[in-house]
């Protein structure tokens, strides 16, 4: 085994804030040393099959899939060549499968088929368009005491209604692209719901926090209208 998996296996030995510092235990190590190492590979060696089985790995495992090889790296003391790899998310199974899409030759139908397979596994995500805007539904798994930030393209005087729902102890803020809060969420019903117009054409950030002592399952809806 390469040196930098054998500090990553001794680094990720303990606990991890990604996964609501819950104990890992010897399974969950070798699986995420094992992520690590297949999509280091993949991108090393633009092997799509590589990318491939990494995904595989998060997809039967989703409590991993929160993990991060940042904090890993930030703490190890890496050339430049695994420096450059901060660039990839080896922990996203949508980009590891966009990726080794890219990546897989055209008339690789096998390749694209394992791809494909997978693809129907990943979390349902649904657009439809509405006479005077769009209405976006996305499923997040988010773990106790722990966070997922979204960033999403708004257009100057649109008309934005989130809603958060489904899920127990949420709380919805949005961040416009200078940092600024532009609104947090208030209860109606089960739903955490925040309506604002962005001022400013930008990047804006969703952040979804659970406070829960457990996992939440839940549905962010983004509704834009001009």
């Amino acid at each position: 085994m390469k040196p930098f998996l054998l500090i990553l296996l001794s680094m990720i030995a303990g606990q991890s804030t990604a996964l609501a510092q819950e104990d890992l235990d010897a399974k969950t190590r070798k699986d995420i040393a094992k992520v690590f190492q297949l999509a280091k590979a993949g991108y090393e060696q633009l092997d799509p099959n590589e990318l491939i089985m990494a995904a595989k790995i998060l997809l039967k495992n989703p409590h991993i899939q929160q993990f991060s090889h940042r904090q890993i790296m930030d703490d190890m003391d890496l050339s430049q060549e695994e420096q450059l790899l901060e660039t990839y998310d080896f922990f996203n199974p949508i980009q590891l499968l966009e990726d080794a899409k890219r990546l897989a030759p055209v008339n690789d139908r096998t390749t694209r088929w394992r791809i494909k397979l997978l693809e129907r596994k990943l979390p349902h995500y649904v657009e439809m368009g509405k006479k005077d805007g769009t209405i976006q539904v996305k499923n997040y798994l988010i773990y106790s005491n722990n966070s997922k930030t979204i960033d999403t393209k708004f257009e100057k005087n649109q008309r934005i209604t989130l809603s958060v729902r489904i899920g127990d102890k949420l709380r919805l803020t949005v961040y416009d692209d200078n940092e600024n809060s532009v609104g947090t969420s208030k209860a109606i019903g089960d739903a955490r719901l925040v309506s604002f117009t962005a001022e400013s054409e930008g990047v804006y950030k969703i952040r979804i926090e659970n406070t829960a002592d457990k996992p939440n399952d839940c549905y962010l809806m983004i509704e834009k209208k001009l």
